[in-house]
This record gives structure tokens, sequence and C-alpha cells, in this order.
């Protein structure tokens, strides 16, 4: 058992140009938060990210140490990821995202020894390759004719969507990206870097060992709630490279239920089922 009070002394870079957080949650055009300005108008997006942290930790006691231990003695860990951000907008109910990406270094103690791991970027040791991270279709098809102002970011650049509607995607992805949302802790590259923090703790969604996978997902959204399910590819083994394209073999299945009561004025209330 550890007595000691465990510090981890973490830096961490972000250098933008022009987004950082997931879409619903910046204010991109008003330039806080990004070096360049995006039109509203242009059916394309391109933008660029680096997010770059080191971590650290003194040496602490620990009543016993095995090889799946937090390492009790002084060490340091620092991870890099870069990521290029590129859509088109093809019509008002269309649209095409397609990401490269590279991810490496490695995290504390390598990756053992700790339930919530202090670094998300650094979950497993990566080489720095570069990949396709998320290549999808999004097809939204209206069920209403009221709609809202939504703003443009580097995962979709619709402005305008029905409120009462049905949204498909279709490609490769991060369920994170769609699931187990939470507007003040769902990116380390602007918020929480804690893996329990960023994600639900028990959400050990499908992916590959860069934590993307290839399904399709359904998502009836309404003014007060919403409802969504993905169909997603496992990888052949616990976070392997390779995923299982047989889904007779294995597959997975994600449902979330949310609910948007109106509880108070110019606040949000959320409550979401997973």
């Amino acid at each position: 058992m550890i007595r000691s009070l465990l510090l981890i002394a973490t830096l961490a870079l972000a250098i933008v140009s022009p987004c950082s957080r997931a879409a619903a949650d910046m204010n991109y055009d008003g330039g806080d938060d990004a070096l360049f300005a995006h039109s509203d108008s242009l059916p394309w997006w391109l933008s660029a990210q680096g997010n770059y942290i080191f971590q650290w930790h003194p040496r602490f006691h620990a009543e016993y140490s095995g090889a799946n231990s937090f390492e009790h003695a002084s060490e340091q860990a620092a991870s890099a990821v870069e990521t290029v951000y590129m859509g088109l907008r093809i019509d008002p109910h269309t649209e095409a995202v397609l990401d490269f990406e590279s991810a490496g270094g490695s995290g504390l103690s390598n990756v053992h020894g700790l339930g919530g791991l202090p670094n998300i970027d650094a979950v497993r040791n990566l080489d720095a390759v570069p990949y396709i991270a998320r290549l999808w279709y999004r097809e939204v098809i209206p069920l209403g004719d009221d709609t809202i102002q939504v703003e443009r970011g580097p995962l979709s650049q619709l402005t305008t969507l029905p409120v009462r509607r049905l949204d498909i995607h279709l490609g490769k992805f991060d369920l994170a990206d769609f699931f187990d949302l939470n507007s003040v802790a769902n990116d380390s590259h602007s918020q929480f870097l804690n893996w329990t923090v960023v994600n639900d703790g028990a959400f050990d969604y499908a992916a590959d060992v860069r934590g993307y996978t290839y399904g399709a997902i359904i998502d009836f959204e309404d003014r007060w709630w919403g409802f969504r399910f993905a169909e997603a590819m496992l990888s052949k083994r616990a976070n392997g490279l390779n995923l299982q394209k047989n889904l007779q073999d294995a597959h997975s299945e994600n449902y979330e239920l949310e609910l948007r009561p109106p509880f108070r004025a110019n606040r949000s209330t959320v409550i979401r089922m997973l």
C-alpha cells in the first residue's frame, strides 16, 4: 500500500492552429483559442494541432513493488501528438472528415500501476508514425422544419442543423467523439489529462491501439433528448493494431440515451445513460 502522497508534476504545451477542443466547446472564430479565424462560408476546413505533455514524479515510499506496479523511484515521461484536421461540406446536410495524426512517446512507469492513467495521450507506448486517424462520411436527415445554428469545428463543418434529425456516420472514428461526452472534461488537449476524468473509467470502448475503429453510428436528436447507437469493430487482441473485420467473430454495440431537461433558464442540464 502506498502510504505517502504521490505528486505528479505535469507540463502540457498545446500549439494550436486553429483548433484545440471538441467542436461544440470552442469559439474558433473569436480567436480566443486559435491563431487564425475560420470562415463560416468556406466549404472546407484545414487546421493543425500539436499536444506535448511532460510528466514527472519524485521518489515515494511503497510497501511493495512488482513488474506491474507504479514505479516508486523518481521518473519522467513525455508524449507528443500532432494532428492535421481536414473536412469538406458537400451540401447543407452532407459532409466528410479526414484527419492525419502522429502519436509518440510513453507514459509514466510504462503505463503500469495506476487505474486512472495520468496522461490519456500515452495510455500505451507508441512510435511516432503518421496514420489516418479519422475518415468518415456524415449524412443528416431532417425530420422537421425547425433549425438551430451551430459552430463549425474540426469534426464538423455544418453551421445549421435540424432540431429534429437523424445523423448517420460511416467510416473510421473515435467512439469517444460521439459517446460519453462531457463539456468540461472530454479533451486532453485543452482540459484534464487523467484517463478516468476524460472518459468514464468503465467505458472500455472498441478501438485499436491508437484509439480508433471502423463502424457506423446512427444518432436521433430532438430538442430535449437524443439516442445514439454504434456498431464498431474490435481489435483482434487487446490494445492491438489490427481490427477484427469479421463481425461474426467479434463486434461491439454502444447505446446512449441523452436527456436535456430545461430545469433552469440559462443553464444546461444533461443526463446520459451509456
